[in-house]
């Protein structure tokens, strides 16, 4: 994989991550990044290849989210980042200035940098919440939406506002406008909610709040502590306000609702936002500096496209991860999902970013040994998005550097194995190991869209014997679960959730519950075999693998009798590959033929009416992008999602922008979905 390649691939799975709450891992190394590694990727990348396809929009995130769409007038874009030492950053600062103050008037401009920021710049907390946009006509709240990948459209979220602490369903003037914020929970609201939540708590705020806005239903969102900042107001005719700080002002005043602060720029303030935003009740990555006149930050412009670019007037300011120097007191071994055994350092407990740290990971085998890490060693901790400790550097190597011979959960046999960029992993060879059988049941259920039953539930029902491999969850009963002790509403919500009865939590009557599982339990469940297939969790074959083999031989069946020299070479499946899937059906013959008796299979249509088309959607739909594309793979169709010359049609809706362009270049034929209705009938 070359750099820009590896680059890219890092990038968007952090920004998908991100997009859906989950810790931000570099799916290549397996370790967590932090924000201002992220950005360094970011700026490596622009380096190598600025007309890379991460730039084609204000995210590279493939995060899916359900519900329909609106379109974002203007688009929602992002704010350029100012980070690195603080040398740095105050480099970056003064080119901002120097290259934003051309349109200030001379006379405006005092001659020292302190009171030429303090006149004519201001200053906010850079709230770190999940973007939206809040679309009111005449005072009334009628539309409002997430931010997507384009910018350009976002998901409807109208229902789900009216439960959301301080967005107005009604403002106290009949005005048109669009007023754009952050969603986010309060800390000390945080740690209430997640006690509540139990094992379905998120790690943080942000990915709580994140967590809550893929909620299917507005009533999920009750009692999820989610509340609303506002950092902008736009569409608004003859506005009573001209700088940054005025418009603050009148948005708490007169229009009552939550509002940055908004303070002219100083250096002093600055260091005082850093030093305090850790005892803050919101989280915040930074702070964003804005030219205050806000005709002169809009005749500024915006850098690279017109529309989707980043505003030229504002410049986000990153804050430095809190460091903390520990000395090692003991190093725990952990075996993973696919048997990777992680180290773990512990040390005595200190406060970092807010909160009391004992222990932090430390990856992998290799780190442990090239840093000669043991007992007494010192090193410096920081902490990933907040909340995750992971080491910044080795300060002293101490103590004796030992590694286990043998697995910590199983006693089974462990070898080294190398893997990407020289990292060297230990893993357990064990395939029965405990630890590794109960997070790959949990793999499983995770992928299928099981809800509600916690890794905590399945290692118990392990210890039990009720469930040894993946079928053994279909065959499961309420007098079993309660026979082992377990109570009685729990059996039923397990059962129910397995069978993925819908919200099931919400239906109190344990008998109606029951029932309906039993009606499940009579059908077999409909699932793509795609889906299916990444279920199972193979190191290096996922869904995308079984997309491939799906379109190649549109059956279950077929699949499973695949040989390595039929399937080594198919687009996207390389040697490696090819030899891991035909061993894991060789090997697990028993256990798959178990499952798959409980499931029917979505296959895909044997030479469909579009078969050797490809597809790419762009922009919003009425009916959601995933009804095309499951209407185009029903139908023997291919659909990717960027243009290129092997492309057939581009099915553009509301929002078509930067794929429409490009695919006009190309000489790609552009359809709307009543074209591609045609199609499907010739």
């Amino acid at each position: 994989m070359n750099k820009v390649k590896e680059l890219e691939t890092i990038i968007e799975a952090l920004d998908t991550a991100w997009d859906l709450g989950m810790d931000c891992v570099n799916p290549i190394t397996g370790e967590i990044v932090l924000d201002n590694e992220y950005d360094a990727l970011i700026r490596e990348l622009k380096t190598l290849n600025p007309k890379s396809k991460i730039f084609e929009g204000v995210t590279s995130s493939k995060a899916k989210l359900s519900g329909k769409k609106i379109v974002h007038n203007p688009p929602m874009t992002s704010i350029n980042k100012c980070n690195g030492t603080q040398a740095e950053k105050l480099s970056t600062l003064i080119k901002w200035v120097r290259d934003t103050q051309v349109l200030i008037p001379i006379e405006q401009r005092p001659k020292g940098l302190d009171q030429h920021l303090e006149v004519n710049y201001s200053m906010s907390y850079k709230h770190d919440g999940i973007a939206v946009s809040l679309e009111y006509e005449d005072g009334k709240l009628v539309r409002a939406g997430l931010r997507s990948k384009s910018g350009q459209d976002g998901i409807n979220v109208t229902k789900k506002m009216k439960y959301v602490s301080g967005i107005p369903q009604k403002l106290p003037l009949p005005l048109t406008c669009t007023i754009r914020g952050e969603l986010e929970t309060p800390v000390s609201v945080f740690k209430r909610v997640s006690k509540e939540l139990g094992a379905n708590a998120k790690v943080n705020p942000r990915a709580h709040t994140a967590g809550s806005m893929i909620l299917k239903t507005a009533k999920e969102m009750k009692d999820r502590g989610i509340s609303f900042t506002g950092y902008n107001i736009l569409n608004l005719e003859n506005p009573p306000y001209k700088t940054e700080v005025e418009r603050e002002f009148w948005a708490k005043n007169t229009l009552k609702i939550n509002f940055v602060k908004i303070i002219p720029i100083s250096f002093d303030m600055l260091k005082i936002f850093e030093e305090e935003h850790r005892r803050l009740d919101f989280m915040v990555d930074g702070a964003v500096l804005s030219v205050n006149d806000l005709e002169i930050q809009e005749a500024l412009g915006k850098t690279g496209k017109s529309d989707t670019g980043n505003p030229k007037g504002k410049l986000a300011w990153k804050f430095a991860d809190e460091v903390k120097e520990v000395i090692i007191e003991d190093i725990i071994w952990q075996t993973g999902r696919v048997g990777n055994i992680t180290p773990v350092l512990t040390f005595k407990g200190v406060q970092l970013e807010g909160t009391t740290v004992s222990k932090c990971t430390a990856h992998n085998v290799g780190i442990i040994k090239s840093n000669k890490i043991g007992i007494g060693s010192r090193v410096a901790i920081i902490k990933s998005g907040k909340i995750i400790p992971k080491i910044k550097e080795v300060i002293e190597s101490k103590g004796k550097v030992i590694i286990p011979k043998t697995c910590p959960s199983c006693d089974g046999m462990v070898e080294e194995v190398e893997g990407a960029n020289d990292a060297i992993s230990l893993v357990c060879s064990n395939p029965s190991c405990s630890v590794q059988k109960v997070k790959n049941l949990n793999h499983f259920l995770t992928i299928l869209g099981v809800k509600g039953i916690a890794e905590s539930t399945i290692n118990k029902l392990v210890e039990l014997g009720l469930v040894k491999e993946p079928g053994d969850f279909y065959t499961l009963t309420v007098a079993n679960l309660v026979n082992r002790g377990i109570t009685k509403r729990t059996a039923v919500l397990i059962v129910a959730r397995v069978w993925m009865i819908e919200s099931a939590e919400e239906i109190k009557d344990d008998l109606k519950l029951m029932n309906l599982a039993a009606k499940s339990f009579k059908n077999k469940i409909s699932i793509p075999v795609s889906k299916f297939f990444a279920a199972f969790g193979m190191k290096s074959a996922g869904k995308e693998a079984g997309r491939i083999l799906e379109k190649h031989y549109k059956d279950w069946y077929k699949i499973k009798e695949v040989t390595e020299e039929e399937i080594n070479g198919l687009d996207g499946i390389g040697p490696i590959m090819a030899k891991e899937i035909v061993a894991f059906f060789r090997n697990n013959d028993k256990m798959i033929s178990n499952v798959e008796t409980h499931f029917e299979f979505e296959n895909i249509k044997s030479g469909g009416i579009l078969e050797n088309k490809t597809f790419v959607l762009s922009g919003s739909f009425p009916e959601k992008k995933s009804f095309w594309k499951d209407t185009i793979e029903q139908n023997g169709g291919i659909v990717k999602g960027s243009v290129g010359k092997s492309i057939s049609y581009l099915v553009a809706g509301e929002g078509s922008g930067s794929k429409s362009d490009k695919a006009n270049k190309l000489g790609i034929l552009i359809i709307d979905t009543k074209k591609l209705e045609e199609l499907l009938k010739e």
